[in-house]
């Protein structure tokens, strides 16, 4: 099944980036904030991070396994996540680090 074999890339739905890597800056806009999920070996996670580009809200559906990195280009990043064991997400942009953690349930991300 495609899906086992590639489970460290997230499915994204409507943001132009399939199977991980970098959603590209166009002129105009912000600075891309890097986003990376890590925890226990084996954890899976699911979930959702929104975000502001363009002038629209945008959404990054994520589904795999730790560690996962990525960066976005846009600003006001929301992210809720879901996973079976302990993972820990964060969100880097201009300086400024966000983290959240959960021993395994549901978390919740913020960074403006």
């Amino acid at each position: 099944m495609i899906r086992r074999a590639m489970q460290a890339y997230p499915a994204l739905l409507g943001a132009g980036l399939l199977f991980g890597g970098t959603i590209f800056a166009t002129a105009g806009t912000p600075e891309p904030m890097a986003l990376s999920i890590s925890g226990a070996p084996g954890a899976t996670f699911s979930g959702a991070c929104t975000y502001d580009r363009a002038g629209k809200t945008r959404t990054l559906r994520l589904e795999g396994s730790v560690p996962f990195t990525t960066e976005i280009a846009g600003r006001r990043l929301q992210c809720r996540l879901s996973a079976d064991r302990p993972i820990a997400i964060e969100a880097r942009k201009s300086g400024n680090t966000v983290r959240s953690a959960t021993s395994g349930g549901t978390l919740n991300l913020r960074l403006e």
